[in-house]
């Protein structure tokens, strides 16, 4: 059996990353390879499903659009980790932070 979790999770709302986006340097993201069976978008993948990508956060916010639904996003000493998913809740994104960020 796996077991996923953050340590000590925390909802934000989509905003939360544009917002601290200007006081963040480099970061870490990669995907759900897992969503792959379920999604039938022709070109869906820009990026190799074992990609990892580095870059600051203002890029990432800026390039979204070519990067699948839900990313993890974590800092290059692994002391935090946020994750934007496709999920809403209230009409409002589902994301999580973990850590001090």
């Amino acid at each position: 059996m796996k077991i996923h979790y953050l340590k000590e999770p925390i909802v934000i709302t989509k905003d939360y990353f544009e917002t601290i986006a200007a006081g963040i340097g480099e970061v870490y993201v990669f995907w759900d390879i897992h969503s792959c069976e379920r999604i039938f978008i022709e070109d869906y993948w820009k990026f190799d499903k074992e990609v990892v990508l580095k870059m600051d956060l203002k890029t990432l916010i800026k390039g979204e659009k070519y990067l699948p639904e839900d990313i993890y996003i974590f800092d290059v000493d692994c002391e935090w980790t946020m994750i934007k998913t496709h999920e809403y809740i209230d009409k409002k994104c589902y994301c999580l932070k973990s850590g001090n960020i």
